[in-house]
């Protein structure tokens, strides 16, 4: 059964690939990273720092220690070399309470 799947996923897939071109939409790198089909992430997910100051219920990210937090030129060099992803997610604490932000 997950063999048929797999196999009708491959063809569905070369025949998209054929339609686009070379460049797949993202909904398909997404379905083909759940199968470790990609060369390259396509997602990146970025905490900014671990610092709040406010205590959200549903949140608990305050209650981590920030430590070995990148620094303004490292995010910029990393964002320089890897400038393959299609979807960055920035999350965290509160941005404006790292002093090289503000």
């Amino acid at each position: 059964m997950v063999l048929i799947f797999l196999v009708l996923l491959l063809e569905k897939f070369l025949v998209i690939r054929v339609i686009l071109g070379k460049e797949m939409r993202l909904g398909w790198k997404i379905l083909l990273s759940n199968f470790n089909l990609l060369k390259k992430p396509y997602k990146l997910i970025f905490a900014i720092t671990y610092k709040c100051n406010s205590r959200c219920l549903t949140c608990n990210i305050w209650k981590k220690k920030p430590r070995n937090e990148l620094t303004l030129d490292e995010i910029k060099e990393f964002s320089k070399k890897s400038n393959f992803f299609n979807w960055i997610n920035l999350t965290g604490g509160e941005p404006f309470l790292r002093k090289d932000i503000v």
